[in-house]
């Protein structure tokens, strides 16, 4: 079976919404999840990975039966302290869109946690270190300051401690030498890429497709930040 064809195809109906022609419940929709795990059996297909599962966020509603049985193995392999299908890498991108895309308080409900002990580990041990060992760039870029300024102002007030931790991690991202600031707008030659998961190097790069940024709404994800920061400065004076 030719699985990235098929998993180009997948994501191509999915970005011209063929989810709003199906029913939710309908069984063409399970050969997204049959795709899914064919994909992560294999250590070469994580580039296929990591796009699935971004045009799963991007395109499916999380009502829908296909994206609940994606989000449950996610929600295993981020849980479990030696993840073996999904690397850190890739469940710190998704995690980042489905933040950016649902919020904090979504992120939340899928560990099922009533404190903040379970989706807080996912956090300082697996999503910001991976950060911090290769910071991302452009679009993605943008995705995960906005995803963690996100959790630094969510539902849920978070320890000192904590939110130094994910302020020197965004901090990080901005200062990195491939931190472009100028392509973190939702304008210019963003609208012509997508960006893409390279299955040698833990980084990502750019393909020919059209882009889809889950926050649209925000602009400059810096200024963001900065904003927000100010504010939470104001409320400590």
């Amino acid at each position: 079976r030719n699985i990235p064809s098929l998993t180009r195809l997948l994501i191509a109906y999915l970005r011209k919404g063929i989810i709003q022609t199906l029913n939710h419940q309908s069984k063409s929709l399970d050969d997204i999840v049959v795709v899914f795990h064919v994909l992560i059996q294999n250590e070469n297909y994580k580039q296929y990975t990591f796009d699935l599962l971004r045009a799963i966020v991007l395109y499916v509603p999380p009502e829908v039966r296909c994206f609940k049985e994606v989000l449950n193995v996610v929600k295993f392999e981020a849980m479990s302290s030696h993840p073996t299908r999904l690397s850190n890498e890739i469940l710190s991108h998704f995690f980042t869109l489905f933040v950016a895309k649902f919020g904090t308080k979504a992120f939340y409900d899928v560990f099922d946690c009533k404190s903040n002990d379970l989706a807080i580990n996912f956090l300082l041990y697996k999503w910001i270190p991976s950060l911090l060992s290769t910071p991302p760039t452009r679009l993605e870029a943008k995705s995960h300051i906005f995803g963690l300024t996100r959790l630094l102002f969510g539902d849920r007030a978070l320890g000192f401690d904590i939110q130094s931790e994910i302020i020197c991690c965004a901090i990080k991202i901005i200062l990195s030498p491939n931190f472009y600031r100028d392509a973190l707008s939702s304008d210019g030659d963003d609208d012509y890429v997508e960006i893409r998961y390279d299955a040698t190097y833990p980084v990502l790069h750019f393909a020919a497709m059209p882009s889809s940024d889950p926050s649209p709404d925000v602009s400059d994800a810096t200024t963001k930040l900065a904003q927000m920061l100010r504010e939470l400065s104001d409320e400590r004076q």
